[in-house]
C-alpha cells in the first residue's frame, strides 16, 4: 500500500556539499511507500541498471568504486516511536535483486529515525566513516532501506516514491525500477516507480532527459516538461506522425568543477571497466574513443557544480533510434580548465516506439 504524499509534514536536513548525488529522480515525488511489505520486515530497493548506468562513483583510476554516503526521503508515520533500519545494497541475480546473504554487498546500520510528533519525513544524509568499494562499477544493484516491521499504516517507516505516469514520463513500455526483499525472497511491486534513494559519490554525475511538449496537468509541467529520472532513461519516439518524440537534455553534477564547464559526448559501449585517461580526467572512459566518438552538448556549472545543455530538441530524433540505446558521457573542468578534468559515469537513452 502507498499513501498519497500531500499528507506529509516535512522536515528536511541540510544537503551534503562536497559530493555529487546520483539518483533517479525526475523532480516529483507523489507517495510514500514500503512496497509489498505491509507490516512486514524486510528490505525496500531501488535499482541502478548495468543497460543503463556503469561507473557510477567511480574512483580517480576508474578501476573501482569509492562510494562516501547516501541520501534519501524517509517517513515514519508516527515520529514518536523511532523507527530502527539500515541501508543496504545488493547485488543482481537475473533481473533481481540477491535475497540471498550473499548477495548483500553492504549493510550500514543500525540507524534510527529522528524523533518528532505525528507523521514527518525527513531528507537524510548518511556519510560513511570510510567510503565502501562495495558498489559495483559495472553491474547492475540495489541499493535501499531494510525497514523493522510496522503497524503499517497508523506507525511505521517507508520510502518516498516518484510514480509514473504520475510523477515521471517515461516510454509506455518503461519497467519498474524497484524492489522487496522478504523473507529471504526478491519480489517487485505492481507499481511503476522509483524511490527517493542516492549515492553520494566523489565523482562526477551525469543524467539524462526526456523533454516532452506536449505534457500538460503534472508535476513535471513546472519543470520544463523534463524528467531526469525514468524518462531520461525511456524516452519515447513516434516518429513525424505524432503524437510524441521527445528531446533529450543532459545534466551534470561535479561539486570540484563548480563555476567551470562540461562537454557531453556520444559514442559506443566500450564496457566496463572503461578505459583510463591518466592525467588527462580522473575516472575512466566508457566510450569507444576509436569508434563513432562526437561531441553534442557543451554548458558552464554554476557555484554548485550543476549544469544543464539541450542534446536534441523534441521532434528531432529519428524513428532509426527507436529501441536502441544512445550511449553518453561528460567530462568536466574548472574555471581555469587544470587537468585532470572529471569523467562522469556513463547513461544510456533507450527510445520506445
Amino acid at each position: 500500500m502507498r499513501l498519497l504524499l500531500p499528507l506529509v509534514l516535512a522536515a528536511v536536513a541540510p544537503a551534503q556539499t562536497t559530493t555529487n548525488l546520483f539518483d533517479i529522480y525526475s523532480g516529483c515525488t507523489n507517495f510514500t511507500s514500503r512496497g509489498v511489505l505491509n507490516t512486514n520486515a524486510g528490505e525496500y530497493l531501488q535499482e541502478i541498471p548495468a543497460t543503463h548506468f556503469s561507473g557510477i562513483g567511480h574512483d580517480p583510476t576508474g578501476a573501482a568504486t569509492s562510494v562516501p554516503g547516501f541520501q534519501y526521503v524517509t517517513q515514519d508515520q508516527d515520529a514518536s516511536t523511532v523507527e530502527t533500519y539500515s541501508i543496504v545494497v545488493r547485488s543482481d541475480a537475473s533481473g533481481q535483486p540477491d535475497a540471498s546473504p550473499a548477495g548483500l554487498l553492504l549493510n550500514v546500520g543500525p540507524l534510527n529515525t529522528p524523533s518528532g510528533t505525528g507523521t514527518l519525513a525527513w531528507q537524510v544524509t548518511v556519510t560513511l566513516t570510510t567510503p565502501t568499494t562495495a558498489v559495483p562499477l559495472c553491474n547492475t544493484f540495489y541499493a535501499g532501506l531494510q525497514f523493522s516491521a510496522a503497524n503499517w499504516t497508523n506507525d511505521g517507516q517507508s520510502l518516498h516514491v516518484t510514480d509514473y505516469p504520475l510523477g515521471d514520463n517515461p516510454a509506455p513500455g518503461a519497467r519498474t525500477l524497484t524492489h522487496n526483499c522478504l523473507n529471504g525472497q526478491a519480489v517487485s511491486p505492481p507499481f511503476f516507480e522509483t524511490l527517493r534513494m542516492g549515492l553520494m559519490v566523489e565523482a562526477s554525475v551525469l543524467h539524462m532527459g526526456n523533454v516532452d511538449p506536449t505534457l500538460q496537468t503534472t508535476c513535471l509541467t513546472g519543470l520544463g516538461n523534463r524528467s531526469f529520472g525514468a524518462g531520461g532513461m525511456w524516452p519515447q519516439c513516434t516518429g513525424p506522425t505524432g503524437p510524441r518524440t521527445d528531446g533529450l537534455d543532459c545534466r551534470v553534477r561535479d561539486v570540484r568543477s563548480a563555476n567551470g564547464v562540461f562537454a557531453l559526448f556520444l559514442g559506443g559501449n566500450v564496457g566496463c571497466p572503461g578505459l583510463p585517461l591518466g592525467g588527462l580526467a580522473n575516472g575512466a572512459l566508457y566510450l569507444n574513443p576509436a569508434g563513432p566518438f562526437v561531441q553534442v552538448a557543451a554548458g558552464t556549472l554554476d557555484a554548485n557544480g550543476l549544469g544543464v545543455a539541450t542534446v536534441v530538441p523534441p521532434n528531432v530524433v529519428p524513428v532509426t533510434v527507436v529501441n536502441r540505446f544512445l550511449d553518453f558521457q561528460a567530462f568536466s573542468a574548472g574555471p581555469t580548465f587544470t587537468l585532470p578534468g572529471q569523467l562522469s559515469n556513463r547513461a544510456s537513452v533507450n527510445y520506445l516506439p
